[in-house]
């Protein structure tokens, strides 16, 4: 990941990598009023005890940049515990 400082009037943030190109993508092509995650993050968020959390299959994202199809799922709900 690279971050960075934009412009000399208006001074930006901005960071960039293929992390913030993934989330972009799990964004563009998710559900409107819902979360999308990639299997990675879903898999990860799965190995924390504290949450209870429930996920539905998408679709396979192509990320152009990589080449590479990422399974994206919707948090759907926070099961009970």
């Amino acid at each position: 990941m690279i971050a960075g400082i934009i412009g000399t009037e208006i001074v930006r943030y901005d960071i960039y990598g293929s992390d913030v190109v993934t989330a972009n993508n799990m964004e563009s092509h998710g559900k409107e009023g819902n979360i999308m995650v990639s299997e990675t993050t879903k898999r990860l968020l799965e190995t924390d005890p504290t949450l209870k959390l429930e996920f539905e299959f998408r679709e396979d994202v192509l990320i152009k940049s990589t080449g590479k199809n990422i399974k994206g799922y919707l948090i759907i709900s926070e099961a009970e515990i």
